[in-house]
């Protein structure tokens, strides 16, 4: 009994363990789940814009305590209330840095627990400096007004906040976010660009201003008692103490430290005693490491810019050569339509060539793990190229492969536009070289006429192939001629793949990969150009011929009442009583009743031809058209099978024609062993 009360003892502590570690666990993962949805993610909008208004506080941080400290001006109470926003915003900026998530440099995934968030804030020296720049020491250390000045400082140390690229990148990341992986790149390349020469340039007028301010505060106590009361001071001299509005002396003051630290010196401001010439030794000796610092900053800047986003500027090779060419040809220049073709196609080409900065045999591409150069080629530079045109490239089957690496170093971008020298891309009968993957534009494929020519008389567009699309591939990958006609319409941006480099470097290398890409690439062509554009043409031509036999038949017509109007005419001048001839011979005695009777016989006559015209339009034209046509139908389908039998028969002759030949090898090679066992 006892041991039973004990085991049931021991059953409801167990339960009760049980029930108080799962409240302890779900309390831990709401708490869990609280402190995941303070974490601040770095794609955060509303995080980004902050980041900016910060930028823009510490901008007015900077400039009002060094005013303050330097120029001891009358604060207005405007100004001690912005003040205190300016501290309440630090102080959100300052907490709001333990919940913002960062990117672990080892792995591409987030960190999002709050104690390495710290870690990190801490480790990167930024929760000093933000510590420090919040902390309200003016405000609690108020017995020295002096060292109250000199404790606003402090703030300065926000400096680094407002030449920090980190929060400009994120602020720019949101605002491309939409935007084309290409053009968001691009577009974050050039904006950060340009806000690293804004930032020089911000930095020199934080520095002019600084020396400014600093330079106020130096000569207003650094003089010896001496100095002043002989006037022997920078402010005395140039009457700068007696000037009562604090921002006049601030632009004088930093007008001389601009003129001090370029080292130009117009004169028209200098230091007058002992020590402020001292003072001004430094400053220049500082003007001369800023403004070097400066230009070179400026100088690498615009090179790496150069580099990572300018074309390769080879326009001095490609004119020499140009030039050379003139040497074989007794210095005939090169057409000026020409040149203008060669200019812009190759503009095209350096601007837009993605394989411009790397090559096979590239040091630093080769000096990569394989995996690392894989991932730089398939995943970064041509991975829009291999989504947007994942049908030819098989793109989820070969996304493992070596292949989508290997491709990528033949595609060359391309460009064509609507003028008459370069809107026709193939003609028919055309040799194949290349094949398109159109990024922009629209292109043609159409069929001639009846005469080869460029007019839209002469040929016929029936399918249009838009962007995100790609044409001859069938030609490259069979090594076919071009079987129509392939026109621009509207401006085309493509990337091309040669047929050389297609046959005989990659395919060679993947035979599977080769076999699964001709035969989509041959039930493409066949299903949607081959057999939609010869219906079309077929329909055209049957178009064609109906309105030639119309107006074949017109023509008879026309000759027919011309030649049976007069007869009918005739007879019915005979119902009236009268004939041609009598007419003829009654018209000298009967010349006072002419005019009368050519009346007559004019209305007549018009009636006589519009009845004829109407019977005629309405029975016999009709008839003969419809006979006609059945006739040319007729034709034409007795051409077809006279064109299948002669195919047919072709075909026959032809399997004869080799079995022929095989049956000539085989008794020569009879004939020549017979030879060897006679011999």
């Amino acid at each position: 009994m006892d041991s039973q009360k004990s085991f049931d003892n021991q059953n409801k502590e167990m339960k009760d363990d049980q029930v108080v570690n799962q409240s302890r666990k779900r309390k831990k993962f709401k708490d869990y789940i609280l402190l995941e949805n303070l974490i601040i993610s770095q794609k955060s909008g509303w995080k980004a814009i902050f980041d900016t208004f910060v930028l823009f506080v510490v901008a007015y941080s900077i400039f009002t305590t060094l005013l303050y400290v330097s120029f001891d001006p009358i604060i207005p109470p405007t100004f001690l209330i912005i003040d205190d926003i300016v501290f309440y915003v630090f102080l959100v900026d300052f907490i709001l840095n333990f919940c913002t998530e960062y990117q672990d440099q080892e792995t591409p995934q987030p960190v999002r627990d709050h104690k390495l968030i710290a870690i990190k804030y801490f480790k990167s020296g930024w929760m000093v400096i933000d510590f420090v720049a919040t902390f309200p020491f003016d405000s609690i250390f108020t017995d020295n007004f002096f060292v109250t000045k000199l404790l606003r400082l402090t703030r300065l140390s926000r400096l680094w906040a407002l030449l920090d690229l980190s929060r400009v990148n994120r602020l720019l990341k949101q605002l491309f976010e939409s935007s084309q992986r290409q053009d968001r790149i691009v577009a974050q390349y050039i904006l950060m660009y340009g806000y690293k020469i804004f930032r020089l340039i911000i930095i020199a007028i934080i520095c002019t201003y600084f020396v400014g301010c600093f330079w106020y505060f130096v000569v207003s106590r650094i003089n010896t008692q001496e100095d002043i009361d002989k006037g022997n001071t920078f402010l005395q001299n140039f009457g700068i103490d007696e000037i009562d509005d604090t921002y006049t002396k601030m632009i004088i003051s930093c007008y001389f430290a601009l003129t001090t630290l370029s080292t130009v010196g117009y004169g028209d401001l200098y230091p007058i005693s002992t020590r402020e010439m001292i003072c001004g030794i430094f400053v220049m000796m500082v003007g001369i490491v800023f403004f070097s610092h400066i230009m070179g900053s400026f100088i690498e800047i615009i090179s790496n810019y150069d580099k990572r986003m300018g074309s390769v500027d080879r326009g001095t090779e490609l004119h020499n050569w140009m030039t050379l060419l003139t040497r074989f040809t007794n210095n005939k220049p090169l057409p000026k339509v020409l040149i203008n073709q060669i200019d812009n196609h190759y503009s095209y080409y350096w601007a837009n060539d993605r394989l411009s900065a790397i090559s096979h045999n590239d040091q630093f591409l080769n000096a990569l793990p394989r995996q690392i150069k894989r991932h730089i080629i398939k995943h970064y530079l041509f991975d829009d190229i291999f989504y947007r045109f994942r049908l030819f490239f098989n793109t989820q089957e070969n996304k493992d492969s070596k292949f989508l690496y290997d491709i990528s170093f033949g595609l060359r971008p391309r460009k064509y536009d609507t003028s008459e020298e370069e809107r026709l891309i193939l003609d028919e009968e055309d040799e194949v070289s290349e094949m398109y993957f159109i990024q922009e534009g629209i292109v043609g494929i159409g069929y001639y006429l009846l005469t080869q020519g460029l007019s839209k008389k002469q040929y016929k567009l029936g399918i249009y192939m838009k962007a995100n699309s790609f044409i001859c591939d069938y030609y490259v990958c069979y090594n076919k001629k071009a079987e129509f006609i392939f026109m621009v319409v509207q401006e085309v941006k493509a990337f091309s793949l040669s047929k050389k480099f297609l046959l005989q470097k990659v395919f060679p290398k993947y035979p599977y990969i080769a076999a699964t890409i001709k035969k989509g690439c041959s039930d493409r062509y066949k299903k949607n150009v081959r057999q939609r554009l010869l219906k079309y043409r077929e329909e055209h031509t049957t178009e064609i011929n109906k309105k030639s036999s119309y107006k074949v038949i017109q023509i008879m017509l026309k000759n027919e009442l011309n030649n049976k109007l007069p007869k009918q005419l005739g007879s019915q001048l005979q119902g009236f009583g009268l004939d041609q001839a009598g007419l003829l011979n009654n018209q000298g005695s009967s010349a006072a009743a002419a005019p009368a009777s050519q009346a007559q016989m004019q209305n007549q006559t018009m009636t006589a031809q519009q009845e004829i015209k109407m019977s005629k339009n309405e029975t016999d034209l009709n008839q003969i058209l419809k006979k006609r046509i059945e006739g040319i139908q007729m034709e034409m389908s007795k051409f077809n099978t006279f064109i299948n039998d002669f195919a047919l028969t072709a075909d026959n002759e032809l399997i004869n024609l080799v079995g022929n030949i095989n049956l000539l090898q085989r008794n020569i090679i009879n004939m020549r062993e017979m030879k060897k066992k006679q011999v």
